[in-house]
C-alpha cells in the first residue's frame, strides 16, 4: 500500500513542476460558483485488530506440580489482527465546492466530500489464545490464590469483518492559480464518519453503529482542459477521535490517503 501513496505524492509534485510552468494556455477557469467532482479515493487503513474478548465464562479446575496445588480456568479468549485487502482502500467520492472570495490569483472556497469505503476481510489467523487463571497451594491455603495468565501462540481461529463507512467533510479550500490552467490548493475541516459493523470471530458474532467525529487537511493540484472540465489529484491524511469498535474487533480510521476527480465547474 505505501507504494499507491508514494505514486499518489509523486503525481502531485510531478503536476506542480510540469503544470506551472506550463504559461501558453488559454484556458479561463471560472473562480467564483460551483464546482462539482467525482472520482475515485483511497486511504491506508491499519491492521484490524481482534481485543480477545472472553469467548464465555468457563470454570475446570485440575491439580498440577508435586504439592498438589489447584488451578482454576475462570475466562477464556483470543486475540490477532488480519489484514484490510488493498481493494477495500479504494471508494467513491463526490464534491462539491463553491468559491466565496476571490483576490487576483488567490480563491478561497468552501468544500464538502462524501466518500465511501467497504472494508470486508473473512480469513483464518494465527492468533493468541488466553486463558485467566486462579491459583490456590492446596497444602498451604494460608497463602490465598494468585491470579495470572496462560498464553499459547500460533492458535487458528476464523475472523470475519464487514464494515460500511459512510464519510463526510466539510472544509475550508485555498486555491493559488499558477495560470489560467493549472493551480495548487491546500483544504482543512471537520469530518464525521458513519460506521455500520459486523464482526463473527471464532464464532462469536457482535454488530454496531457509530458516528465518529474527526478532521482531514490535504494538498493537491488541479489541471483545466477548457473553462469547464479539469483534473484534480491530491494527497491528504485523515484523522478521527475514536475506533470503530465491537466486542471481538477494533478498527483505526487514521490514515494517508488520495484523490483522483474529475471536475465541472458551473
Amino acid at each position: 500500500m505505501n507504494s499507491i501513496f508514494k505514486c499518489t505524492g509523486a503525481l502531485v509534485l510531478s503536476a506542480l513542476c510540469c503544470f506551472a510552468q506550463n504559461g501558453g494556455s488559454v484556458v479561463t477557469v471560472t473562480e467564483h460558483g460551483v464546482k462539482f467532482g467525482a472520482g475515485i479515493v483511497t486511504r491506508h487503513f491499519e491492521d484490524t485488530k481482534i481485543k480477545g474478548t472472553s469467548g464465555g465464562y468457563t470454570v475446570r479446575t485440575h491439580n498440577v506440580g508435586a504439592m498438589d496445588e489447584t488451578v482454576t480456568i475462570v475466562s477464556g479468549g483470543t486475540s490477532g489482527k488480519m489484514d484490510v485487502e488493498t481493494i477495500d482502500c479504494f471508494g467513491p467520492v463526490l464534491s462539491l465546492e463553491y468559491g466565496v472570495w476571490q483576490s487576483d490569483a488567490v480563491t478561497l472556497s468552501v468544500i464538502g466530500d462524501f466518500q465511501y469505503f467497504w472494508l470486508n476481510n473473512s480469513r483464518h489467523v494465527n492468533g493468541v489464545s488466553t486463558e485467566t487463571y486462579s491459583y490456590t497451594p492446596v497444602n498451604n491455603p494460608e497463602f490465598g490464590s494468585v491470579i495470572g495468565d496462560i498464553h499459547s501462540f500460533g492458535d487458528r481461529f476464523k475472523a470475519k469483518m464487514d464494515m460500511d463507512l459512510y464519510i463526510l467533510d466539510l472544509g475550508l479550500k485555498a486555491d493559488y492559480a499558477f495560470n489560467e490552467s493549472f493551480d495548487i490548493y491546500a483544504a482543512c475541516g471537520p469530518t464525521l464518519t458513519f460506521a455500520d459493523t459486523d464482526s463473527k470471530v471464532d464464532g462469536r458474532h457482535d454488530s454496531d453503529e457509530d458516528f465518529i467525529f474527526g478532521f482531514y487537511a490535504g494538498v493537491g493540484a488541479t489541471y483545466w482542459f477548457n473553462e469547464k472540465v479539469g483534473v484534480s489529484c491530491e494527497v491528504r491524511y485523515d484523522a478521527a477521535f475514536d475506533k470503530v469498535e465491537t466486542k471481538d474487533i477494533k478498527q483505526e480510521l487514521d490514515g494517508f490517503g488520495g484523490a483522483l476527480k474529475l471536475v465541472i465547474a458551473f
